[in-house]
């Protein structure tokens, strides 16, 4: 991992940590669930979105205005937007989709599922071709217990 990578993965995990806590004492994690689900499906199908939020081009102020907008028109809560809107005013957005793992990952945690971010990291890990008997027999047991896993009801997301 590089260290820009490395910087901006913490960043994301401190704001993840805060938005969370935030959330969860003001009883509002299904609804901060929503929100960065809404976020992630408008990251995913805007290129302007993305660009505006990766661009070094736009201002401070342009950013916060831009983020504002956007945050009024999606119906954010309060928690999402001003964590948006402080992210705008410190030049964090970039990091907003590692924030949205995070705090997928969190929620996850809290609720007891295991996330779909950390299964599909273990399973990539086994989806490999090569290796000797003993290797191959291994990855298949693995892939014997995560299906396992996958397949149990509320113990993943989206089943």
């Amino acid at each position: 991992m590089s260290d820009t990578s490395s910087i901006s993965s913490g960043v994301a995990a401190r704001y993840a940590t805060a938005l969370f806590d935030l959330a969860k004492e003001a009883d509002k994690l299904p609804a901060i669930e929503a929100d960065l689900d809404t976020l992630d499906v408008a990251l995913t199908n805007n290129e302007s979105l993305r660009d505006l939020f990766n661009s070094p081009v736009y201002s401070r102020d342009e950013l916060m205005n831009s983020v504002s907008a956007l945050s009024a028109k999606m119906k954010l809560s309060s928690i999402v937007s001003n964590t948006l809107g402080l992210m705008a005013q410190k030049r964090r957005l970039q990091v907003v989709p590692m924030l949205i793992d995070a705090v997928r990952t969190k929620i996850s945690d809290e609720k007891g599922e295991v996330s779909e971010n950390w299964l599909a990291q273990k399973i990539a890990n086994i989806d490999k071709t090569g290796g000797d008997i003993d290797t191959i027999s291994k990855r298949l047991a693995f892939i014997r217990t995560w299906t396992y896993i996958s397949q149990r009801k509320g113990w993943v997301q989206n089943e």
